[in-house]
């Protein structure tokens, strides 16, 4: 059976390590959502699940990959 989570203000948020970034995930299923880092400036980072998204929302978007294990700076494209 799946559970959906269709209701609002289910995300709850933690960080953990160096705390460089908040993870945000469904209070109801514990799916992760998103992250996000602390930073809030121009510089900072959003990286959003899109296996929680509809296949269709997601057919086109933009993908540039980055190295997320250490610097976060995005690689060749």
């Amino acid at each position: 059976t799946t559970k959906v989570c269709d209701q609002e203000n289910t995300l709850a948020m933690y960080t953990w390590g160096k705390k460089y970034l908040e993870f945000y995930h469904c209070d109801i299923c514990g799916c992760l959502t998103h992250y996000e880092t602390i930073d809030k400036s121009d510089m900072g980072r959003l990286a959003v699940n899109a296996r929680m998204m509809p296949p269709a929302d997601v057919i086109g978007a933009e993908i540039k990959i980055f190295d997320g294990a250490d610097t976060l700076q995005y690689l060749a494209e």
